[in-house]
């Protein structure tokens, strides 16, 4: 029969090749019946075309579906049928070449399909967008070449070769498998020979006083670390020289000792006795423990003060040195204790002050917040004082001397300079409260005869000259010098119209004199005390004023807007 017959045998529905038997009712009668069912022929032809392509023409017929088509029936050598069907695709997508790599005595799989030989392969997929079976895949498959090397290297000891990921440190022969870039096996068949490095290993201990001297390169070193040289053996490897240096801290006591003459001074065992630089130097290399231990030995003699002077100073300076000599030990430090009139005035003891100078000691004045006079704060009140000086060498006691006198003299600014041939001193109101009995002018160190008590009136005054007063104060029988005031040029008149008082001089039977000013404006009368005599309004024009009877020195001072100026009247 035929594939997809049915032969009745018997009541038997037959459709597989094979060998059946039927029994006769009786059981007397056997009937064998050898079947061979014979295969009907489907041949399929699979045509893939695109749209662009229709119609399909095959054997002068024309097909424009993507269907399944019968195309030819008839019998194959068995007698049974024998179809040729043909399934038409028409795709709807279609992908370009995806190029694929075939490595030798590989395969390539898809679909269902094994690829064993380079060429052009479509396959039929099922499309997202459609659902259907109308998207042709392409795959072009080449032949990827692989490779097969015999690599001869040498490297030296401790170096790494790398093929791919693989790091080869030992010799001798061995394979590794490395991909080309298809994916394809390359064989690298190695013969690798080691040659031989060298490391040499020196370990030193120093002390941080000392140098070691490394033979490999001759320098010296005296830090701890590791320090390296390396040259090249005949094979062209490393011979590396390590030096490993240990420098071992060494603690350091340095001590500074005075002693006084006659004594002595135990150190580590000895008793020192003499003036000297002393070191003792300890190792023990077992421990790494290292020291050095230093004495400088000063055998001092006592400081004994053989003079002292503290001369003077103007009352409105900051301080005062006290210059002395000694004999014996330099002295380290000073101090200095006031007597009871100088403590009175606000002087303060000193103790035990560094000398910073050598044969000077330094003494600061009492300081005032309050302002005394135009600026110039309140002073110290002048005066002669006594102190004591007590110098201390640190180590053999102290050496002093009393009763060191020093002045403190008036200021300088006390003294007021009006034009260029009258000084006048401040009346106790601006001159810090001093009222005075007598009062004695110099000129440059030169004493000068019939002056006017309160003032200096000298037409001899030349800018630079030095101008002092030793003043008595009431109720005393010493005078005080004050500091010198350096007589100043004068100033050059300001207004195209000044001022003018006449006359300069006058006598006391006609106490009177006339302000003539260009411009309305004020006066003001003073003595030469500095005390306020009596003051009024200017008309522009002339003013006529009266004074005191008494003799003297009288100031005008004249105010128009902003200008002042002075002017004098000598009363006789």
């Amino acid at each position: 029969t035929c594939q997809g017959d049915t032969l009745d045998f018997y009541g038997q529905k037959l459709t597989r090749t094979g060998t059946y038997k039927h029994t006769s009712q009786h059981g007397d009668t056997t009937i064998t019946l050898k079947l061979t069912v014979n295969p009907i022929t489907i041949v399929e032809k699979l045509v893939v075309i695109e749209r662009d392509e229709l119609p399909y023409i095959y054997e002068g017929a024309e097909y424009w579906k993507d269907t399944l088509y019968i195309i030819d029936e008839g019998t194959n050598s068995y007698g049974c049928d024998s179809i040729l069907r043909m399934n038409l695709v028409i795709a709807n997508y279609v992908s370009p070449w995806d190029q694929m790599p075939l490595c030798p005595g590989k395969q390539i799989r898809i679909d269902d399909k094994i690829i064993t030989e380079p060429g052009q392969y479509t396959f039929i997929r099922r499309s997202v967008q459609s659902g259907k079976r109308d998207s042709l895949y392409r795959v072009e498959v080449y032949a990827a070449p692989a490779y097969e090397f015999d690599v001869a290297r040498t490297i030296c000891y401790g170096d790494t070769l790398y093929y791919g990921d693989k790091a080869i440190t030992r010799g001798g022969k061995q394979d590794v498998l490395l991909k080309t870039h298809d994916g394809c096996d390359s064989i690298y068949h190695l013969d690798i020979t080691v040659n031989p490095s060298y490391h040499f290993v020196t370990d030193t201990t120093i002390v941080d006083y000392e140098t070691y001297v490394w033979k490999q390169d001759n320098r010296s070193y005296n830090k701890t670390g590791e320090y390296h040289r390396t040259w090249q053996t005949i094979l062209d490897c490393d011979s590396t020289y390590t030096l490993r240096l240990t420098v071992d801290s060494t603690i350091r006591q340095h001590e500074d000792v005075a002693i006084c003459v006659g004594e002595s001074y135990p150190w580590r065992g000895r008793t020192l006795t003499d003036d000297g630089y002393y070191v003792d130097t300890v190792r023990v290399a077992a421990t790494h423990f290292s020291a050095i231990y230093s004495l400088r030995l000063v055998v001092a003699y006592p400081s004994y003060v053989t003079s002292a002077r503290a001369g003077e100073v103007c009352a409105d300076e900051d301080g005062f040195d006290i210059q002395f000599e000694y004999s014996g030990y330099t002295p380290s430090f000073y101090s200095i204790y006031f007597g009871a009139n100088a403590k009175n005035a606000g002087f303060q003891d000193i103790y035990n002050a560094p000398i910073r100078t050598e044969n000077t000691a330094h003494v600061d004045l009492p300081t005032y917040s309050a302002v005394c006079y135009q600026g110039h704060p309140y002073y110290v009140r002048p005066d002669r004082y006594t102190l004591s000086i007590v110098l201390d060498n640190g180590v053999c006691g102290i050496s002093r001397s009393n009763d060191i006198e020093f002045t403190v003299k008036y200021p300088s600014w006390i003294l007021e300079q009006n034009w260029d041939d009258v000084v006048a001193v401040l009346s106790a109101a601006n001159n810090g409260g001093f009222e005075f009995s007598q009062i004695d002018w110099w000129v440059n160190d030169i004493y000068q005869t019939n002056t006017g008590g309160g003032y200096l009136h000298s037409d001899k005054l030349r800018p630079g000259d030095q101008v002092m007063i030793k003043a008595t104060r009431k109720g005393e029988n010493y005078a005080i010098a004050s500091c010198p005031l350096t007589i100043a040029a004068p100033l050059p008149p300001t207004n195209d119209e000044p001022v003018i008082v006449y006359p300069s001089n006058a006598p006391r039977h006609t106490p009177a004199f006339t302000i003539k000013a260009p411009h309305d404006g004020s006066f003001a009368i003073y003595a030469s005390t500095g005390m306020l005599i009596s003051s009024g309004e200017l008309q522009a024009g002339e003013t006529s004023v009266t004074l005191p009877t008494a003799a003297g020195v009288y100031f005008i001072r004249v105010r128009q807007g902003e200008e002042t100026t002075s002017h004098k009247v000598i009363l006789y």
